[in-house]
């Protein structure tokens, strides 16, 4: 929430017309089979049903309540790492990586943002 407040703030302070809009919030670098990023992000183990955390408890229930949408975890990749250190995206250093494709969803709304009239 101090993060929301310090961008509100430095939106009214700057006085920008027309505001810009928060697209969301993404978490990055998740490893899924880490307990703690689960539990935060209220994602089960595989081949569990339910959480171990109260939905409420978890971060994507209370960015949500900020009236923030909350995109699907950026899972933990070293391959992220490698391509940024000789320049290239992703998707040209390793083809068919299907790392890439957790930025689906964020591509989309990019898309909708610029598409729509």
């Amino acid at each position: 929430a101090d993060l929301l407040d310090w961008y509100y703030e430095k939106v009214r302070e700057l006085r920008l017309k027309p505001q810009p809009k928060l697209m969301g919030f993404a978490p990055s670098r998740v490893a899924v089979d880490k307990a703690v990023h689960r539990n935060i992000l209220g994602i089960p183990k595989k081949g569990e049903v339910g959480l171990k955390v109260p939905q409420e408890d978890t971060l994507p229930y209370q960015i949500q309540q900020l009236g923030v949408r909350c995109f699907q975890p950026i899972r933990e990749c070293d391959y992220y790492l490698w391509a940024s250190g000789v320049g290239l995206p992703l998707q040209l250093y390793r083809p068919g990586c299907t790392f890439s494709q957790d930025f689906d969803p964020i591509i989309e709304c990019i898309v909708d943002l610029i598409t729509k009239k």
